[in-house]
């Protein structure tokens, strides 16, 4: 494997470009949202591109350098703190179908940190050498007709809770500018209720 992995603070001219032919292309792998995870979760972005020698693109992933709970560590520490731990993570990624892109990045990329978080495209079939932990991802097909993905909802917690709503006359909308405070809301007592971090108003309205 004659690859080549380049790093990159700032993105490179054509990057959502990849991520739009790749099929395993997501949001967490785009320029946006690189930019919100820096901003509102202090997770400082690389991003990082697997090239074959005539300079195909092969791979493409946004990696984060990041300190768990820094908002209880004082910001001009985090700087110093964030080398000294050394860790990084990714969501949804590497963005490839090539083992061997992928391999080779994990590889190169095992040389430069010590801490490694992922979580793996759930439509790729790539296999990682690292410890798993077991999750899930809901995916719709939005191809399907409304009968058909009803079918495949589960009847116990799905479907039933579905009948439940439509009983009470629970009504579904579009979130609007008049809205996105009660979605707001909503949200925090939620995030409060699973003693999930909760998330900063300025983040819904910047």
């Amino acid at each position: 494997m004659n690859y080549s992995l380049e790093l990159r603070n700032e993105t490179f001219s054509d990057w959502n470009n990849y991520l739009m032919l790749n099929n395993l292309g997501n949001i967490f792998n785009t320029l946006e949202y690189a930019q919100y995870a820096d901003k509102w979760l202090n997770w400082k972005p690389i991003f990082c591109r697997v090239l074959d020698p005539s300079g195909k693109i092969l791979m493409q992933n946004v990696i984060f350098q990041y300190i768990s709970n820094s908002d209880k560590i004082p910001r001009f520490l985090r700087g110093t703190i964030r080398k000294l731990r050394n860790a990084i993570r990714w969501n949804y990624g590497p963005v490839t179908c090539s083992q061997e892109a992928a391999s080779f990045f994990l590889s190169e990329i095992q040389k430069k940190y010590r801490r490694i978080y992922g979580t793996t495209h759930p439509l790729s079939d790539l296999q990682y050498p690292f410890k798993k932990n077991i999750w899930c991802t809901f995916l719709i097909e939005l191809n399907k007709t409304e009968d058909e993905i009803f079918g495949k909802i589960s009847k116990h917690n799905g479907q039933k809770n579905i009948q439940r709503s439509i009983e009470r006359d629970v009504v579904v909308e579009e979130i609007t500018e008049s809205t996105l405070q009660d979605y707001f809301y909503l949200l925090q007592n939620y995030r409060t209720s699973m003693k999930f971090e909760v998330t900063k108003n300025e983040e819904f309205v910047d």
